[in-house]
């Protein structure tokens, strides 16, 4: 039976976790548990230092496997040097429903403070004495504590938000976000309404009344700097959603915890009513091809609203013909385009001077659970691809001679491409016709080796090397083609390059026979992927780019003016 007490101790606030900045290199974390917060950030940001305070002794071992450092010690006489950080150094600070059992809360606050940078952030996941459960009861004459909840009996102080945010003032921490998170409210609706008299006599504004009532807790986002971050709205316009995941929802919800920022995209369409008064305002156009006249009236009218518009591609254009209309006005007639890859940059720029590069890279890395392989053991081959019979033609007879030399212990996971698993001479194979992004890479999760090949042309070389990403983070070792994969993979070291069919079978064969050569190479492209390729340090340079270009717009609208008049014609 699982013990209930590190149940408790062993839970991820998604809230917080959602809100932590994806590109924090120190995170202190008072009231750590078992750690399971810091775990799951360690998924996102690999390198960051996480260090953890925690009193009970019973769930420091778990917590100190993983996190960088843990602290068995009370918070209230705690220093940096204990932390193992310097004063003014952290980029942020959490506290997941532990200043409600602190003696002194506002002592404690204050003096963590201290351990953020200017713009370090403070989170803080507190409960809501304001809740209207406890309202009800109160009047009932009930205020009974509980084993957990809102009234658990280990709760020393109790806050209403205004409370929660005069902690935070006394800290020296100014408050720009606040997140109510709402559970029970099964009777909240009758509840308002049976208050809606006693309201109107304390002249209490019901709306600001409901929204207070209804949060069991509040999670509240402050920082040292007194000046507000910049807000700023980026919002996209989906319209190939096969491959949102990777270019749009990723990268915004790295880009979602940097403070300020604010991120929504839907599928082919866009709501314009969105913004919030003092946002600045990015609209991004993913895939969209643009024809005349009615996608220039569409951006005249964002621009005309104040939005720095922006196209984002991530393959050849010439591969689809509707982005050659029009002189090529999908990019011509914005501010600026984003693409994933410096070869497609170099065409982009052609046509459009402001060209921001942004890799593909993974939102989340799992740990590397692989086992060393046993000998003799047989291993499973992953290709997934769709419409790319001519990339791996040219393989097809030595591939046949490696995989009847090793049929007895080679099978195959095949996702898309049906010729290619036809061709396969083994019994022992899986096909999947197509598969949701998140089963695509169970499949691939539960290969050995993975086949990437591409063959030089200009359409593969402007492609990025995502699928590479994807095996690295999931143990799965590559034997790829120079085309792309050069740009990334180190020759044996994180993976294997073929420059021919002779060089396919005998690397293939090795990566068969040699199952200690195939896991070192996984398992150090599990940590370079960790260290280089990570979406929430990448963040930042999506940031930057967005800001500057904020920075300049009426000198980019000017300069848009003149590269794509129509825009602005009728």
């Amino acid at each position: 039976m699982q013990n209930p007490n590190l149940d408790y101790y062993n839970r991820v606030n998604p809230d917080l976790l959602r809100m932590l900045p994806s590109d924090a290199k120190i995170v202190v974390e008072v009231g750590c548990g078992a750690g399971a917060l810091g775990a799951a950030f360690k998924e996102i940001n690999p390198s960051v230092k996480y260090v953890g305070l925690e009193l009970n002794p019973a769930v420091i071992p778990m917590a100190q496997k993983r996190l960088d450092r843990v602290v068995n010690a009370d918070a209230q006489t705690l220093n940096a040097a204990d932390l193992g950080i310097e004063l003014g150094s952290a980029d942020a600070l959490v506290y997941g429903d532990v200043l409600e059992h602190m003696t002194d809360p506002w002592a404690v606050l204050s003096k963590h403070a201290q351990f953020l940078k200017p713009t370090g952030v403070c989170l803080a996941c507190i409960p809501n004495v304001q809740h209207w459960t406890i309202i009800a009861n109160l009047l009932r004459g009930s205020f009974d504590y509980t084993d957990q909840g809102l009234l658990d009996r280990t709760h020393l102080r109790f806050f209403t938000l205004k409370s929660m945010q005069d902690l935070m003032a006394r800290a020296g921490l100014h408050v720009f976000d606040v997140q109510p998170r709402k559970f029970l409210n099964q009777g909240a609706e009758r509840f308002q309404a049976a208050a809606a008299p006693l309201l109107a006599e304390y002249k209490i504004d019901p709306e600001t009344f409901a929204r207070q009532s209804t949060a069991l807790q509040f999670v509240v986002r402050a920082r040292r700097e007194p000046t507000p971050p910049r807000k700023i709205l980026v919002q996209t316009i989906i319209m190939e959603p096969m491959v949102n995941e990777v270019r749009v929802k990723s990268p915004d919800r790295a880009l979602s915890t940097i403070p300020g920022l604010r991120t929504i995209s839907a599928v082919k369409s866009a709501d314009l009513a969105a913004p919030q008064p003092g946002e600045e305002k990015v609209f991004i156009y993913q895939r969209a091809i643009f024809r005349h006249p009615d996608d220039a009236l569409q951006i005249r009218r964002l621009i005309q609203r104040g939005y720095l518009v922006i196209s984002e591609i991530d393959d050849d254009p010439h591969h689809w013909p509707g982005y050659q209309t029009g002189n090529s006005f999908s990019f011509r007639g914005v501010h600026a385009v984003q693409c994933s890859t410096e070869p497609l940059a170099q065409y982009l720029r052609s046509i459009n001077p402001h060209v921001g590069v942004f890799a593909n890279c993974l939102e989340k890395l799992p740990p590397f659970t692989r086992q060393r392989p046993q000998p003799g053991a047989p291993v499973t081959i992953f290709f997934g691809a769709l419409n790319r019979e001519s990339e791996y033609q040219h393989l097809l007879p030595a591939l046949t001679r490696v995989v009847q030399r090793h049929a007895n212990r080679v099978r195959f996971i095949v996702i898309h491409d049906r010729a290619f698993f036809d061709a396969m001479p083994c019994s022992d194979k899986q096909f999947f016709p197509w598969s949701p992004y998140d089963q695509y890479l169970k499949l691939m999760g539960q290969c050995d080796v993975a086949l990437l090949p591409l063959v030089d042309s200009r359409f593969n070389n402007m492609k990025s090397d995502i699928k590479f990403l994807e095996c690295a983070g999931h143990g799965v070792t590559v034997l790829a083609s120079p085309t792309v994969y050069e740009r990334s993979v180190i020759d044996e070291q994180t993976g294997l390059l073929f420059r021919n069919p002779e060089e396919f079978e005998s690397r293939l064969t090795r990566l068969i026979t040699d199952g200690e050569f195939r896991h070192r190479l996984a398992l150090r492209a599990h940590q370079w992927v960790g260290q280089n390729r990570m979406m929430g340090p990448h963040s930042r340079l999506r940031y930057n780019w967005y800001t500057s270009l904020l920075d300049r717009l009426p000198e980019l609208t000017a300069d848009l003016r003149k590269r794509a008049p129509e825009v602005f014609d009728g």
